[in-house]
């Protein structure tokens, strides 16, 4: 019962997230993911997602983060009305009532790529998900940390994708809703 107790107290003081990673994710959801036309966006303010990471983070503990870093590096976070899946499948995109094909410049490192998108008579309703991805890598500088570079709202009813906007081969698009 004591080991139980001391590994609680221990996982209460575990910080998965660093303050200089705080404060790069707060900036990153700001720009890219707080609202429309980049993509997909929260429906929540930044603070809140940074809240929800750590407190799912801590949940999950060190040795499931590790895999999650070591493997493809998803940890998918289920939350209700967390935001906008708006990078979907083109072939799905098309078919949206009202589509019209076009393109956009997405923001990708520290520079820009061009890939399609499609502009819907449909409300952002219909985007709408309950899920978000936190994209979690080992810190180079600090093994026994996690980084952060990204995180978004994911899922829904269409096919999506967490590929970087540069490996989408014209596969997904960026939907364009109706306000």
């Amino acid at each position: 019962m004591k080991l139980k107790k001391l590994l609680s107290e221990a996982n209460k003081l575990y910080n998965p997230l660093s303050d200089e990673n705080k404060s790069y994710l707060l900036k990153h959801i700001s720009d890219y993911h707080s609202k429309p036309s980049h993509g997909s966006y929260f429906s929540k303010s930044p603070k809140e997602i940074i809240s929800i990471i750590e407190k799912e983070m801590k949940k999950a503990g060190p040795e499931k983060l590790k895999r999650i870093a070591e493997g493809d590096g998803e940890f998918r976070i289920k939350v209700g009305n967390i935001g906008y899946n708006l990078v979907i499948s083109k072939i799905e995109a098309e078919r949206l009532a009202d589509a019209k094909v076009s393109s956009v410049k997405k923001i990708e490192g520290g520079g820009s790529v061009e890939v399609p998108s499609v502009t819907t008579s449909l409300s952002k309703g219909n985007f709408a998900t309950n899920e978000f991805v936190v994209i979690v890598r080992k810190n180079q500088n600090k093994p026994d940390e996690f980084f952060v570079p990204t995180t978004f709202p994911i899922g829904g009813k269409y096919k999506s994708t967490t590929l970087p906007a540069s490996k989408w081969g014209g596969d997904f698009a960026v939907i364009i809703p109706n306000k």
